[in-house]
């Protein structure tokens, strides 16, 4: 016995995998396969209509670049990597303390959601409040020195 002769030139539905019907490449030229193959009429992605287009793909890789991340972070770009308290700290400051750490934290029970607003939102490491991504933990309720 042999096999049936198959081609896929006369084969008007050919089993495909469901990746390829998912995600379908792009169009071939008309005339490369027949026009009755429903999975041959493929997805042509779409042109470029104006110069707009490509200012506004410019814009969005712009606003994607690492600079601009870090200024929107409050990392300083002009000092390279200086973070002026905008952003989240990479590390994690420890405070040391001297005596009975209960005794300096008894009056701050817990820290306030508008009080970690203030420090995530503020521009400048003022001496008063806590640092983020400093070294510094200077001032909590004047009780603590970091």
């Amino acid at each position: 016995k042999s096999l049936p002769n198959s081609s896929t030139t006369y084969d008007t539905n050919p089993t495909l995998s469901p990746s390829f019907q998912l995600y379908q490449p792009n169009k071939v030229k008309s005339g490369q396969y027949q026009t009755t193959n429903t999975y041959n009429r493929l997805i042509e992605p779409d042109k470029w209509q104006s110069s707009s287009d490509l200012t506004n793909m410019t814009s969005l890789l712009k606003l994607l670049t690492t600079k601009n991340i870090k200024q929107k972070l409050g990392k300083d770009t002009q000092s390279m990597g200086n973070n002026n308290g905008g952003g989240v700290s990479q590390t994690i400051n420890t405070i040391t303390t001297t005596g009975n750490i209960s005794e300096g934290l008894k009056e701050e029970t817990s820290i306030q959601a508008e009080t970690l607003k203030k420090f995530f939102d503020s521009k400048q490491n003022n001496k008063s409040e806590i640092g983020i991504g400093d070294s510094t933990f200077t001032k909590m309720d004047g009780k603590l020195t970091g």
